[in-house]
């Protein structure tokens, strides 16, 4: 699970939100949002939906993101995690039910492990 940083903010079930979310370190979606997001952790929870645009270091995804993920370090989906876009990552770990669809791409400016 992604750590938390500084400031949080979560948006819980049956909310809706559609904007621009600055100077948020931890964004947790546990309802529907329809953003733009330049933070430092992305979890979307069971339940949970995003789309847009989000630009972070680590990210979990539990429920569903649709639209552009860059991811600089590491991109979890769990079980229960739909990513559907243009995803760019460090590092990614898909669960066994986790889907992945559309353009996948490693981050060149990642860092690269040194074990093989």
């Amino acid at each position: 699970m992604p750590r938390s940083v500084g400031a949080r903010m979560t948006v819980g079930p049956g909310i809706n939100l559609k904007g621009e979310i600055a100077d948020c370190d931890t964004l947790v979606v546990e309802g529907t949002v329809d953003v733009t997001l330049v933070g430092e952790v992305l979890e979307v929870s069971e339940g949970g939906t995003y789309t847009g645009t989000a630009t972070v270091s680590e990210a979990e995804i539990n429920g569903r993101f649709e639209g552009e993920l860059t991811v600089s370090g590491a991109l979890l989906i769990r079980s229960g995690g739909h990513v559907t876009g243009t995803v760019k990552y460090g590092r990614i770990e898909v669960e066994s039910g986790g889907e992945i669809t559309g353009s996948v791409m490693r981050e060149a400016n990642a860092t690269r492990s040194t074990s093989a």
